[in-house]
């Protein structure tokens, strides 16, 4: 399994640390006799899609996004039935306590209010916790092809609403605030990752996640009380 790489650098640093470390440990688990390979992918490499499944084209808008597909790629030439490949696709992961849901929720800790577009724009997300529930699942099932794309996600796409129901059920008021249109456009030309992260919709289509049973980690919703109730005791 690779969970390792770069998020943020330089192309060039990206491409070093998410294509040839993931290729080169994929040559090692073969030359070592290893029965499965599952490589941790990311649904950036759908660039803006707004809707996520076996069927949504690759196009990718960012160094990262282009590294994880190119990623894909170099492992697709190595996989073979002795080491058959699974391309792990998940959306943003939660739960780290440094993560952009985190800082979201901290900041609605602290001042009251929650900024979202002044439309809908619901997100897959997926907890660590679910990570390694996928993961598991992944290892403990016979792989029939020597290559395969599942996708993860909490069942459960988060929106304000969500940080708000959970804020009133651990005792805090958290309101939601409409961004005007404006101040999001400007948005996302200064910083169109974070605009993508918090103001575009992206969700899963249930019928490709593998986790859409909901077991075995601990939900999105849970994720975010324990984020709510951890800043109450600081």
């Amino acid at each position: 399994m690779n969970c390792a790489g770069a998020v943020a650098g330089t192309r060039d640093n990206l491409l070093r640390a998410n294509v040839e470390t993931a290729a080169r440990w994929a040559r090692l688990a073969a030359g070592r006799g290893a029965r499965q390979f599952i490589q941790i992918s990311s649904f950036s490499i759908f660039g803006g899609a707004e809707e996520i499944g076996t069927h949504t084209p690759v196009a990718p808008h960012s160094h990262y996004g282009e590294s994880k597909l190119l990623a894909e790629q170099a492992l697709a030439e190595l996989a073979s039935e002795a080491l058959p490949m699974s391309m792990l696709r998940v959306p943003i992961l939660v739960g780290s306590g440094k993560d952009k849901l985190a800082k979201l929720v901290g900041l609605g800790r602290r001042t009251g209010f929650t900024v979202a577009a002044p439309w809908p724009s619901p997100r897959s997300m997926l907890p660590y916790d679910g990570l390694a529930a996928a993961i598991e699942r992944l290892a403990g099932q016979p792989q029939a092809l020597p290559w395969q794309t599942p996708f993860a996600a909490d069942p459960e796409h988060f929106d304000a609403q969500m940080l708000v129901d959970e804020a009133n059920a651990v005792g805090r008021s958290i309101k939601i605030v409409r961004a005007p249109t404006v101040a999001l456009k400007l948005l996302k030309a200064a910083a169109p990752g974070m605009y993508a992260s918090l103001f575009r919709p992206s969700l899963l289509d249930p019928a490709a996640n593998i986790l859409a049973d909901a077991q075995g980690f601990t939900p999105l919703r849970s994720t975010i009380a324990s984020m709510l109730r951890d800043g109450m005791r600081q």
